[in-house]
């Protein structure tokens, strides 16, 4: 059988249909919020990364720091590092050593990979498959180590994949950019009080929200250079989403690491040009990004978030990297970073 929605839901309830005792997860990504899905469960989890850089087991620093983090908190759930190659994602149940049911697909251990409809599937593995899956596992367990054994890559703020340069001579690169959280009108840099950071104190008939709810608007000049940042969204058919009266869209969910070491969850949300995202709010709740950006800023709950409040705190733009599909560091230190030959 295959599966192409719901899979977070699928994979967390399967052991209740299974004889198991322990689940396996091999995959290419590896986020931290279905990581503390599997430490709910009543059986042991073991999560193995693929490292495809192969040279001492590396991940960026800013994920390894979070996974350690993690892993210290963790009694149910064990995170490894492999270096051999997993060409596709495994789930896989185990009793008492043997498996008794297994997946394979596209889906990788994330968020946005366990929550993204259609565009990602599982496939149920018949049992005639287990032997060969078992010597595999064995294969990618003896080459594997404990999360907490692993070295972290080095974070650089230099890309190797530049694409361009802007008229500030910034380097513009596949998996970064710099997007601003203020308007610019006129040459001149103004934060609206109704809309971005300042969404939540719009006019009640714009919004039954919070009043400290904030989005980060993606620009189109953004979705235009960094399309592996902010990729065009799944469209649903309307036999699909089953209600043609919604936006037949879907709103990918993704991790954000910020630099303070905040995990943060959060989707791309809204729609411009057709297929595209239009900002980013935290998930399930957009006052969580709110609350967090005004503290940063020193300015209370409630108060608009002005221009003066971003000159004082010293930027106007917050800087993006792609850790790992779906999984972003986003730097909005006091200290901005910037990209220089």
């Amino acid at each position: 059988m295959l599966f192409y929605k719901d899979l977070d839901k699928i994979v967390l309830n399967q052991h209740k249909k299974t004889p198991s005792d322990e689940l396996i997860v091999l995959s290419d990504s590896v986020g931290i919020e279905p990581l503390r899905w599997l430490e709910e469960l009543p059986i042991q989890s073991t999560v193995i990364l693929y490292c495809k850089d192969t040279l001492g087991t590396r991940v960026p620093e800013m994920l390894h720091n979070t996974y350690l983090a993690e892993q210290e908190k963790f009694k149910n759930v064990r995170l490894m590092y492999s270096d051999v190659p997993v060409a596709s994602q495994h789930y896989i149940w185990r009793d008492h050593g043997n498996i008794t049911y297994a997946f394979a697909g596209s889906a990788n251990f994330t968020l946005k990979g366990m929550t993204s409809p259609l565009k990602e599937t599982l496939a149920e593995l018949t049992s005639d498959a287990f032997p060969v899956l078992s010597e595999h596992l064995k294969l990618v367990m003896g080459n594997g180590m404990s999360c907490t054994e692993g070295k972290a890559k080095k974070f650089s703020f230099y890309s190797t994949n530049i694409v361009s340069r802007d008229d500030n001579n910034i380097l513009y690169a596949e998996d970064f950019c710099k997007t601003p959280v203020c308007e610019v009108k006129e040459q001149h840099l103004y934060m609206s009080d109704d809309s971005g950071l300042n969404m939540g104190l719009a006019s009640s008939g714009k919004t039954n929200g919070h009043k400290d709810d904030a989005c980060i608007p993606i620009r189109l000049e953004n979705i235009l250079r960094y399309p592996n940042l902010f990729p065009a969204k799944i469209m649903y058919p309307e036999s699909f989403a089953g209600d043609v009266s919604k936006n037949l869209s879907h709103d990918d969910n993704i991790e954000i690491i910020w630099d303070d070491g905040t995990y943060m969850t959060a989707a791309l949300e809204g729609i411009q040009s057709g297929v595209f995202p239009k900002q980013i709010v935290s998930s399930p709740d957009k006052v969580v990004l709110g609350k967090y950006l005004r503290n940063r800023l020193g300015v209370p709950s409630g108060v608009a978030i002005s221009m003066i409040d971003l000159l004082k705190y010293g930027r106007t733009n917050i800087d993006i990297w792609l850790l790992a599909e779906g999984i972003y560091f986003f730097d909005f230190s006091q200290k901005e970073r910037i990209l220089r030959t």
